[in-house]
């Protein structure tokens, strides 16, 4: 280590520490005694954290939209060799875990994770429970006869809000429920809405998940062929409003089997409702302004694609992308989303992965959108569907990894997998409530 560099002052040394990357910023401080005081500022590792978020586009080891200032020493010290771990064996050749453990959680539930908090959300037919992996105890639980989940919605640090239905034969109910983390000893789960839209049922075909942004219930209700579509949405103040004709209607002639798959991406602006139409994709803008009627653009794909789910993810940092993460039997795309001048949504060039002969079981996706987990047909048992880690990033190249757990299996076929890519974790529950973690870092 040069002599002069050493000499400096130590908040110089501390400023020019800042504008490493977080691998080389780590092994600087490990080389002698002057720079390891770097470590004892929080601005260092705040600094570091957030460059890696922002330039290097990789989530970071604390729960989503943590408040970095908040953390004490410590926890950012930590948080970051963590990442750094992170990143370099998900992006080495051949990614492996340094651990696999096992606990039991609700019989018959699916799961959905708490970015980067260690906890994880169960649920079922008529439940809803959150469960600390690392204590492995349940921290909270709600009982609601009747209720499914179907989406979950991070807005803001502590609180997840869950959009459910309930059975209902004649009209269409929206349900939202709140699970608010911020006590982590004793999370509270409540009922914020149970709401029946002066819908009638008949006529529909297919009704899209009920998703909750900004205190507003969605849901999209497609009739049958041609293929109409009607935006039912509902405040937690229980306003309700109808919105028909999102878009132009479709038909099968376009060759998409049953209704094209449709999503919606929330904005301060307004919602944008997606249609996957195999050769291309639509996008309709809804505005605030009430009558405002819905602006219309296209998509091409380039490569047709029968796409069996959409999923979208609005990262924390407001500079960020968003990412929708199409799939169908053998391609997964990628559509980088930017903000425009005004805040406006603009789609950008599509990412594509195709995977023959072996068709697609399924895709999961980390909150950034970077990172994906796409499962792969075995041909034998579904148990042991091998798995590929997909990294994209817009604006550069396309990647994946084989990533694999020894000894035993995540199961694809049971339950659910999911990602936690801000801790570097692979879950999946089954049926008996067995819940497998992998963890990368």
């Amino acid at each position: 280590m040069d002599s002069e560099f050493l000499s400096l002052p130590s908040d110089l040394v501390l400023e020019v520490s800042k504008h490493l990357d977080l691998a080389d910023a780590i092994h600087l401080l490990s080389t002698c005694r002057t720079l390891r005081e770097c470590c004892t500022e929080k601005s260092f590792w705040i600094g570091a954290l957030a460059r890696v978020r922002q330039e290097q586009r990789h989530p970071i080891a604390v729960p989503l939209l943590q408040d970095l200032s908040a953390l004490t020493l410590a926890e950012l010290a930590e948080a970051g060799k963590r990442t750094n771990r992170l990143m370099r064996n998900w992006r080495s050749e051949t990614p492996k875990p340094e651990s696999v453990r096992e606990i039991y959680v609700d019989l018959m539930a699916d799961i959905v994770v708490i970015p980067g908090a260690n906890l994880v959300i169960t649920h079922g037919a008529g439940f809803v429970a959150c469960w600390d992996i690392v204590r492995q105890c349940s921290v909270g639980c709600l009982v609601e006869n009747g209720i499914m989940i179907e989406s979950a919605t991070f807005g803001e640090y502590g609180k997840v809000m869950l959009g459910a239905t309930k059975r209902n034969s004649s009209c269409f109910d929206a349900v939202v429920v709140c699970v608010d983390y911020r006590n982590r000893a004793a999370v509270s789960i409540s009922l914020l809405l149970q709401h029946t839209f002066a819908y009638p049922r008949r006529h529909s075909y297919q009704v899209s998940p009920v998703s909750v942004d900004a205190n507003i219930a969605r849901v999209v209700v497609t009739t049958l062929e041609p293929w109409n579509y009607t935006l039912l949405s509902v405040s937690l103040a229980g306003n309700e409003e109808t919105r028909y004709g999102l878009m132009p209607a479709a038909t099968r002639s376009i060759g998409v089997y049953g209704p094209p798959k449709t999503s919606i991406i929330s904005s301060p602006h307004g919602p944008y409702f997606l249609r996957h139409m195999r050769d291309y994709g639509d996008i309709a803008h809804l505005s605030n302004s009430p009558g405002t009627p819905p602006t219309t653009t296209t998509t091409p794909l380039g490569t047709p694609n029968n796409s069996f789910q959409i999923k979208h993810f609005i990262p924390a940092d407001p500079t960020a992308d968003v990412v929708c993460i199409t799939s169908g039997q053998f391609t997964v795309e990628f559509w980088p989303v930017q903000r425009d001048a005004d805040a406006q949504l603009v789609f950008g060039d599509i990412y594509f992965v195709r995977r023959r002969p072996r068709r697609l079981i399924g895709v999961v996706a980390g909150s950034s959108g970077t990172y994906a987990l796409v499962a792969l047909h075995p041909g034998g048992s579904l148990d042991e569907a091998p798995l590929r880690l997909l990294r994209c990033v817009p604006g550069g190249a396309l990647d994946y990894r084989d990533i694999r757990v020894p000894d035993k299996t995540l199961y694809a076929k049971e339950g659910q997998i999911a990602l936690d890519d801000h801790l570097g974790l692979i879950l999946s529950v089954r049926g008996d409530g067995r819940l497998r973690i992998a963890s990368y870092a």
